[in-house]
């Protein structure tokens, strides 16, 4: 998920994607005119992403600082370090089970 809504971290987001051009484009040029227009930057970044891995996308934008966070498969969830230290999986006892079940809080 990338959160680029301010016009610095917009500007940041299109260096990061080699687009700085965007920012002359009267749609990409203001948050306004990107929440007006929001199908033109969904479709440039889409395709911008659908070409490079996630953690690719993940390192530029921190370098960059621009505010995003990988969107995990189900699967995934339970690897994720920082979900562990911040306590999100806890044991629950389930009706009718008798052993505990991790979820996700």
């Amino acid at each position: 998920m990338i959160g680029a809504v301010t016009d610095a971290q917009a500007k940041r987001l299109f260096e990061a994607m080699g687009k700085l051009d965007l920012l002359q484009d009267e749609k990409f040029s203001t948050f306004i005119s990107r929440f007006r227009n929001d199908d033109e930057p969904i479709k440039v970044i889409s395709e911008w992403t659908s070409k490079r891995r996630r953690s690719e996308i993940v390192d530029l934008l921190a370098k960059y600082r621009v505010p995003c966070s990988p969107v995990y498969q189900l699967s995934e969830i339970k690897n994720d370090r920082q979900l562990e230290e911040r306590e999100m999986f806890v044991e629950v006892q389930y009706k009718g089970l008798k052993v505990l079940v991790q979820v996700y809080a």
